[in-house]
């Protein structure tokens, strides 16, 4: 159905009393949970660059003919489009409850804006949502990354209980490009799971940047789809044609290649590339696949590991790098540093960047880093480090305690010394 959008009437609201839609896919999909209104614009700030647009609102004004696309529910109008532009405003009305202190007072040096915005009323959510599709997914507007298209679709299904075609229809595109988001969906779902213990890759994966659509270039060649054991159902969800073991292993293997950069868009561009990488992974997983037992028990037994301490600032009590070592062979490693949450920068100091070659991981490395920076803290006369990490049900067995949930869904933790 066509809708007329010159007959959408205009109102001047009260910024303060804009509801910022937690439905909206940039923040929706990265959540585990519903964010509340101040949670949602510090994810903003720290993820979509809205501290920047403040600034450019103050100093130039807010632009023409970007007016805000609002529905009331219930009493309240909630943003359909334009949330960052609005929680922008937000942060300029009140600075202090949504930035750090050295920012904040940057932005207090300009004039006070407006305290209303002009706003589209939009009747209901499903006349609006034709026209946002639109704009993200073309060039007036900040675009939106594939995961966040896909997440849009994903839940214009699910929310308004449409058919693929149905959306399709909708939002005037063919119903193949709505089917190839909802398999991309579907794997970037899949990788979340495989990889939800190990904090190194999953930071990667859940960073907006991840190039999804390589992974797509991959499985949607026959000889990809083969090797990974893979075909999609109507609804984009997967079809595993391979023991679910074999399946996950060559899965994490082209993700692991995607994160090193082994796989990218031009490694797999044309047929001869396609043919010389996949002829590469053969090789490359019939010599990691292809090992016996017998390396992996001689290395267990090794009984001899040592830790070795780098400074790299000496005279700065708050920073360590650890670093463990099998002979001369990198296991892993773990930091202690001043500052690493731009959110809370009154907390210090920070327990970070623990990593354990892939290699390695499974022989309890992690718990050896663990004691070794606690014991270091513990040294250095801390009684209390701080960590940051979105996985849950991990640094609680080393001993962390929950202090609270940032905007963009990371975590923080304690440890007590």
């Amino acid at each position: 159905m066509k809708v007329d959008y010159s007959k959408w009437k205009t109102r001047s609201l009260s910024i303060e009393n804009l509801k910022l839609d937690i439905k909206n896919p940039r923040f929706s999909y990265q959540s585990t949970k519903v964010m509340n209104q101040t949670e949602i614009i510090k994810y903003l700030v720290a993820n979509h660059a809205v501290y920047e647009l403040a600034k450019d609102i103050a100093i130039n004004g807010y632009l023409l003919n970007e007016e805000p696309i609002v529905c009331k529910e219930g009493e309240t109008y909630v943003v359909l489009e334009g949330n960052r532009r609005v929680a922008a405003c937000k942060i300029l009305l009140n600075p202090y409850k949504y930035l750090s202190s050295q920012r904040a007072k940057e932005l207090t040096k300009y004039d006070k804006i407006n305290d209303k915005l002009t706003c589209y009323i939009a009747p209901n959510r499903r006349d609006s949502d034709i026209l946002i599709y639109n704009k993200h997914t073309g060039t007036p507007l900040q675009k939106w990354d594939k995961v966040s298209q896909d997440a849009f679709l994903v839940t214009l299904i699910k929310t308004e209980n449409l058919t693929v075609e149905g959306v399709a229809y909708k939002l005037n595109v063919p119903p193949s490009d709505i089917r190839k988001a909802l398999r991309r969906y579907t794997i970037h779902q899949y990788c979340i799971k495989l990889f939800q213990y190990e904090p190194y890759e999953l930071e990667q994966i859940q960073e907006q940047s991840f190039p999804i659509t390589t992974f797509e270039r991959f499985y949607d060649s026959d000889q990809g789809a083969k090797f990974l054991g893979i075909s999609f159902n109507s609804n984009g969800e997967i079809q595993q044609r391979l023991p679910q073991e074999e399946f996950n292993k060559r899965f994490r293997f082209i993700v692991e290649q995607i994160l090193n950069q082994d796989l990218t868009s031009r490694t797999f561009n044309n047929d001869k590339d396609k043919q010389e990488y996949l002829k590469e992974v053969a090789t490359l997983t019939q010599k990691e696949w292809g090992k016996t037992c017998n390396a992996q028990a001689e290395f267990n037994q090794k009984i001899f590991r040592k830790i070795e301490k780098i400074k790299n600032n000496l005279d700065n009590k708050n920073y360590c790098k650890l670093i463990l070592l099998d002979n001369d062979e990198l296991i892993g490693f773990i930091s202690i540093f001043e500052h690493d949450c731009e959110e809370r920068e009154d907390l210090s100091p920070w327990y970070a960047t623990m990593f354990v070659k892939k290699e390695y991981r499974g022989n309890g490395y992690s718990k050896i880093l663990n004691d070794a920076i606690l014991q270091e803290a513990k040294s250095r006369g801390f009684k209390r480090i701080y960590l940051k990490t979105t996985l849950e049900n991990y640094y609680e067995k080393f001993g962390a305690k929950y202090l609270e949930t940032l905007a963009n869904n990371e975590k923080i933790y304690y440890f007590e010394i």
